[in-house]
């Protein structure tokens, strides 16, 4: 899924609500990934593990949890030397 983020100086994000608010990301929230062979932003593992806490898992919470575990430790060092 792709959300539009706005990214200031600081490197936190700012993306719009459908009422005129905004969700903000703090600047770890955020890592690089590739979509066809081009450099992304997206979402940190950290990020996407924050979005899952405080409610009980849905299968496809528990489905991308899973699929966060499995990442290769290299990825997820890189993730926190940035």
């Amino acid at each position: 899924m792709v959300h539009p983020v706005t990214f200031g100086a600081d490197g936190t994000g700012r993306q719009a609500d459908l009422d005129g608010g905004f969700f903000g990301y703090p600047a770890d929230a955020f890592s690089r990934g590739l979509i066809a062979g081009r450099t992304v932003q997206c979402l940190s593992e950290r990020q996407q593990r924050r979005f899952r806490t405080g409610y009980p898992h849905r299968p496809q919470d528990t489905h991308d949890l899973v699929h966060l575990d499995a990442l290769p430790s290299s990825t997820l060092l890189a993730e926190q030397r940035e």
